[in-house]
């Protein structure tokens, strides 16, 4: 969710990552957490995701890039999440999540982590939910982990 698709057309805008724009709210809310010692890490099917970051300068924003392809079978495979935890030397519950998969979400949720949905399909299972990406307005992950 730190990019996303300016229009609707995905099969074809998939093809060109200039389609893809920034989402300012995200990166501010990681830019804030960042200088908390807070490390993200990017989790991405996606297998232009490295593309995106350094076409938008944003690489260095990261922690750690998983290309799940390479590393992982899918998303909605719980015991993935628990191996990049185990990597990484944190706790699930120390962990967020966002996404706007529902597989994804109730992956995350299984593996413990503080899960944080987009869009009106992980209203109901995610810990926190906006209704779209540009709505995204958190400042600070203790306010999500207090809700949980």
């Amino acid at each position: 969710q730190i990019v996303y698709l300016r229009d609707k057309k995905m099969d074809e805008l998939y093809k060109d990552i200039n389609n893809f724009a920034l989402n300012h709210n995200i990166l501010s809310f990681i830019d804030k957490n960042k200088r908390k010692d807070i490390k993200f890490i990017l989790y991405s099917g996606s297998s232009r995701v490295r593309k995106v970051l350094e076409m938008h300068d944003i690489q260095d924003k990261f922690y750690y890039v998983v290309d799940i392809k390479k590393e992982f079978k899918d998303k909605g495979e719980f015991t993935n999440y628990l191996k990049i935890c185990d990597k990484f030397d944190v706790l699930p519950s120390e962990c967020a999540g966002i996404d706007d998969s529902p597989i994804a979400i109730s992956a995350m949720n299984k593996a413990g982590l503080v899960t944080i949905g987009i869009g009106k399909y992980t209203k109901n299972i995610s810990d926190v939910n906006f209704e779209r990406v540009e709505l995204f307005n958190i400042n600070n992950l203790n306010d999500i982990r207090s809700k949980k």
